[in-house]
């Protein structure tokens, strides 16, 4: 969350990542599927995409790979 938030305020748009556990739905209760902690339950609440297209410019990868480094560091 932390990561969107900066993003955002450097201008940058991000949109939740359609995608998800389906251990969680309803339909699967009736198996009995052993839950463990899963990579799909990261993504599942935290996970994100930044749009593309062939539109952006080598100079824009750039300065989404400078934010993103900057972040990390200052983590």
């Amino acid at each position: 969350r932390a990561l969107r938030a900066y993003l955002s305020r450097h201008g940058v748009e991000t949109r939740p990542l359609c995608s998800g556990n389906l251990l969680r739905q309803p339909f699967l209760r009736k198996f009995k599927i052993e839950r463990q902690d899963l990579v799909v339950d990261y993504l599942h609440f935290h996970g994100f995409f930044i749009g593309n297209n062939h539109l952006i410019t080598d100079d824009e990868f750039e300065r989404l790979e400078l934010l993103i480094v900057t972040f990390l560091k200052n983590q």
